[in-house]
């Protein structure tokens, strides 16, 4: 097993790149990376000393552990900078600037975070951006109208930011996604027949398309203790609206397990989103003010089917991104569809979007629909809370005797309606302070992704943990 070393100004031959990262002439670069091959076992290291990494990391072999330095924050950026002071030139409402080689399909960052929508014409409205391409101009329309000159500008590539192809067993362990993604395959992570891998640790923030994409993978496939914040997956990114809102696509042909388990999922277009493909367990998950849907649970599955368990879910929906409907957890189930969906904690607060539910439940023709143990408390009731297909209802009582005219295995007997108390929920703090949801898991465990908190406690401090997102005291 040998170490490696990569920075994006790295000079290093592979076989010169031993460190330390400190120093340019002793790491490769991501071009010599990708075109070098290792040995199962060794582990590449990315350092954030040469600055953001702008190139795709294409894995040359598989085995391999790809991990940040101790104490770096290494991010991959697949986009360009335009920065402020730059000329921009006036037309009608929109600037535009001469950008070479504009790429067919781009994505669009005010100061790298606000995500301008992408236009079909020059035509923009406020907070619109259109990249034509015959004429390598992109054209852009600030919200307030202000000269784009006045901040940095960013555009994506079109590209995935870690792609692996036929490599198994990989680890990716700390490393930063930003600016990946836009159209077509060009997902964040991309593992095409890929078996056995781990993302550990990760973080993606302002993305667009999938952010991870698993392709006839097979074995169990981990993502755990990530971030997943402000990426926008389907409205800024498709003509009109339109186009792939994704999280996490773990369709296509898939055959493996794909664990997802200790994530924190906020303000995305979309939290969670499952296809077609082989069952998965999402457990121990915080989704937190997604925009348009926090949790979808799609697809023709064998049973058991997905495990949803041990999650918090608070979901309020944008009205500025989705002007109807919008949901909590979505479970639209095609043919043999099967699912287990315990001890979760929902709460939604509606925004004013109308149309907007907790629960939104596709009956399937198969038995194994195994829902339980959970709690479900909607603030200042909306139009209704559960919207199944024998109708809708703001009552648990109502959705329970629905449900217990199916021949599923779970009918919610034992869940609550009931408001969890969060802690803080400004400051992300969703302990919950209601005694009847301690302990009251279908595991004895408390329901929701974090443990019960006593009111008389007093400060509690957040901490990572295995399985539950533990606490502890200070």
């Amino acid at each position: 097993m040998t170490t490696y070393y990569i920075r994006a100004d790295g000079t290093a031959s592979k076989a010169n790149a031993v460190g330390p990262a400190s120093d340019s002439t002793a790491c490769m670069s991501v071009a010599t990376h990708n075109a070098a091959s290792f040995d199962g076992g060794d582990v590449i290291l990315l350092s954030d000393q040469g600055g953001d990494f702008t190139s795709r990391i294409l894995a040359p072999t598989g085995g391999v552990i790809y991990r940040a330095v101790t104490d770096e924050y290494p991010t991959i950026r697949r986009s360009t900078l335009i920065p402020a002071e730059t000329s921009w030139t006036e037309a009608g409402d929109t600037y535009y600037v001469a950008v070479p080689n504009m790429p067919d399909s781009m994505g669009c960052w005010v100061d790298g975070t606000t995500v301008l929508a992408r236009d079909a014409s020059a035509d923009l409205s406020p907070g619109e951006y259109w990249a034509d391409t015959e004429n390598e101009r992109l054209y852009v329309r600030l919200s307030d109208d202000s000269d784009p000159g006045d901040v940095d500008i960013y555009y994506n590539h079109n590209g995935a930011c870690f792609t692996a192809l036929n490599r198994d067993d990989l680890t990716i362990d700390g490393l930063a996604f930003q600016h990946g993604g836009t159209t077509g395959s060009a997902r964040v992570v991309y593992l095409y027949r890929c078996d056995d891998w781990a993302l550990l640790n990760c973080t993606w923030e302002y993305n667009a398309n999938a952010l991870v994409r698993s392709y006839e993978c097979s074995g169990v496939l981990t993502n755990t203790g990530g971030t997943m914040r402000h990426n926008w997956t389907g409205r800024a990114y498709g003509e009109d609206g339109a186009g792939p809102a994704l999280m996490v696509d773990s369709n296509a042909g898939m055959a493996s397990e794909y664990v997802f388990t200790n994530n924190i999922v906020h303000h995305n277009y979309l939290g969670f989103r499952q296809l077609d493909g082989t069952p998965n367990t999402v457990a121990w998950n915080l989704f937190y003010a997604n925009y348009v849907n926090a949790v979808e649970l799609n697809g023709t599955l064998p049973a058991p089917g997905n495990t949803f368990t041990h999650n918090t879910v608070y979901h309020r929906p944008h009205p500025d991104v989705i002007v109807d409907n919008g949901h909590g957890i979505i479970m639209r189930d095609y043919g043999n569809a099967a699912a287990t969906i315990k001890s979760n904690c929902f709460y939604f607060d509606e925004n004013g979007v109308p149309g907007a539910e907790l629960v939104q439940f596709s009956r399937s023709d198969h038995p194994y629909i195994d829902i339980d143990y959970n709690a479900y408390y909607a603030l200042d009731t909306p139009l209704h809370t559960f919207n199944y297909d024998g109708g809708t209802t703001n009552s648990l009582a109502v959705w329970q005797a629905w449900l217990d005219t199916t021949e599923y295995l779970g009918n919610d007997d034992n869940s609550l309606q009931v408001d969890p108390q969060f802690v803080d929920i400004d400051n992300l703090d969703f302990r919950v302070q209601t005694h009847a949801l301690r302990n009251a898991g279908h595991d004895g465990v408390t329901i929701g992704a974090f443990e019960y908190a006593t009111p008389a406690r007093g400060l509690i401090l957040q901490a990572a943990g295995g399985g539950m997102l533990a606490l502890r005291t200070e």
